[in-house]
């Protein structure tokens, strides 16, 4: 999926998202704990975007959570 088509994903996910939960994934708490697991596996620029990106994807209910999990094993080796 090349960025522009993802993007459009997001977006469409997103405004498909109740109120209340819209609000909590706007407010991008959840970044510091994407921050923290970054640090703690040492995590390079490029595989921090990977793990932001596939939380984002799973978290917008875009890709199911086996396949986020078979995607980070896969893509920056986390078990």
């Amino acid at each position: 999926m090349d960025q522009e088509e993802l993007q459009k994903n997001i977006a469409l996910y997103y405004s498909k998202l109740p109120p209340g939960v819209q609000k909590v994934f706007s407010e991008m708490a959840w970044l510091k704990t994407l921050e923290d697991i970054a640090q703690k596996y040492g995590l390079n620029e490029d595989e921090r975007k990977t793990l932001g990106t596939e939380t984002t994807l799973v978290l917008l209910g875009i890709i199911h959570l086996v396949e986020y999990e078979e995607n980070l094993t896969r893509e920056i080796g986390l078990s």
